[in-house]
Formats: C-alpha cells, sequence, structure tokens
C-alpha cells in the first residue's frame, strides 16, 4: 500500500524548456539522475526510524524509479524492496527441532507502517486442529488456553516512511531541482 505524493515544481518552465530542447534519451537519464540523488534524505531517515526486531525490514527499505504507463511521468517509490528475503530458525514447540520461517518484508511492510485499524479485526480459526492454544507460555507447562477460536484485535502502525517524508519534503524538492540543473548543464556543455 503506498501513499501517494506529488510535487508541483514552481517555476519549472525552465526547466521544462531545458529537457524539450535536450530529448527523451537525455532528460529521462538526467530525471532519474535528480531522484535518486533528491530522495536520498528520505530512505535514510525512513532507515533510522523503521522498528528493528530482526533488522529484515530496515534492510529492506530502498528505492525503486519506474515510468507512469498514464502519464509518462518518473516516479520513485521508496518501500520494502521485493527482493530481500531471510529464512528465521525458531525451535518447534514439541520436539524443540529446529524449523525455518521464510520472512519477506514486502509483504508485511504496509501493516508494520499503517498497522490494523480497530475496524479490521479478525477471526483465527485452527486450519487442522479442532482448538487454538491462546495465552503465554507454552501448552506443555499448562499456561493459557484453548479456543475454538478467537478475534485479533488489530495493531498501531509504526510509520517511518511517512514522517521521514514530511520532514524531507521540501528538501527533497530543493535537492531535485539542483540536480535537474546540473545534469542540464553538464548534457550542454
Amino acid at each position: 500500500m503506498a501513499v501517494p505524493v506529488s510535487f508541483k515544481l514552481k517555476g519549472g518552465d525552465d526547466l521544462q524548456r531545458q529537457f524539450d530542447k535536450l530529448g527523451g534519451t537525455i532528460s529521462r537519464k538526467i530525471g532519474k539522475f535528480a531522484m535518486r540523488k533528491a530522495i536520498k534524505p528520505v530512505v535514510k531517515r525512513a532507515k533510522n526510524r523503521a522498528p528493528v526486531n530482526t533488522g529484515l525490514l530496515k534492510r529492506s527499505i530502498g528505492t525503486r524509479l519506474y515510468r507512469s504507463k498514464k502519464t509518462g511521468s518518473l516516479i520513485v517509490a521508496v518501500g520494502a524492496r521485493i527482493n530481500i528475503k531471510a529464512t528465521k530458525l525458531t525451535r518447534g514447540a514439541l520436539s524443540g527441532a529446529a524449523t525455518g520461517v521464510k520472512q519477506i518484508p514486502s509483504l508485511y511492510h504496509h501493516l508494520v507502517e499503517f498497522g490494523s485499524t480497530k475496524t479490521s479485526t479478525w477471526e483465527l480459526k485452527p486450519d487442522t486442529a479442532k482448538a487454538l492454544h491462546i495465552g503465554g507460555g507454552g501448552y506443555l507447562a499448562g499456561e493459557g488456553a484453548f479456543r475454538a477460536k478467537a478475534v485479533h484485535p488489530g495493531f498501531r502502525g509504526q510509520p517511518h516512511i511517512g514522517p521521514a517524508l514530511n520532514r524531507h519534503k521540501a528538501a527533497v524538492t530543493k535537492l531535485l531541482i539542483k540536480k535537474l540543473w546540473v545534469g542540464i548543464r553538464k548534457e550542454i556543455a
């Protein structure tokens, strides 16, 4: 789930004229260069604010550049990259043997960022067993209780990308304009 943020550059007529003079391929190259440089402070801040359990979510935060099929605009997305994965070893409850649980941050990142609202509670039911074990400790220790179903109450998000973008919005805009002009001057010279 992405929160779209768009920038409208004031006084961008000069930039647009220069881009038109340079042509499509060169202007796209300059745009990609400028956007990658301009968004770096947001990525750095988001990584610093990301909650750390295993560190996998923090490592997965990155950017992706793509072109909109509808408008042709260049878009930069900040979030969990899909190629970051890990296997977390856990101990089985009965056997104590190590088992691997695959963790893919791009599948749960939106839940960490936004949480799940109180209106989105969901019912949990066992797949194969007759009951769920609810409560602390292991069920061999006699703690907790067995239930046929349970209701998960939802949870609060731990925003890190949104606040990072809000904090650096003005700096990103200034840096983007600066890097665009650097690229244009470099190509013209």
